[in-house]
């Protein structure tokens, strides 16, 4: 999917596939986390640029179902944050340029 700049759409993953935005997170959420989400919406992207290649970053706000619990199957532990609490934490340059906005009123 390309937007009208030419730009990209979504996440490719290995086989080529393209999804769209809500849905890459939504499959995201199931295979890393066993989180079902609900309502995906595009909030802010950002593009960083590495010594070695350029990423864009989109940061989609979604909701997890009705009595739906994360699980950490592909990580060793999950966590709750405050905004205080995540400026403490390691982060890639570019996931902390998405920072300011995770916290602002959506």
């Amino acid at each position: 999917m390309e937007a009208e700049n030419g730009d990209l759409l979504g996440i490719e993953v290995k086989s080529g596939t393209v999804y769209p935005d809500g849905e890459a997170l939504a499959r995201e959420c199931r295979e890393e986390i066993a989180l079902e989400t609900v309502n995906a919406r595009v909030r802010t992207a950002v593009t960083h640029a590495y010594p070695d290649r350029t990423i864009r970053l989109t940061l989609i706000d979604c909701e997890p179902v009705p009595e739906a619990e994360p699980v950490a199957l592909e990580h060793e532990a999950l966590g709750w944050y405050t905004p205080d609490e995540m400026q403490t934490l390691d982060f890639c340059p570019a996931d902390a340029e998405l920072l300011p906005v995770l916290f602002e009123e959506c």
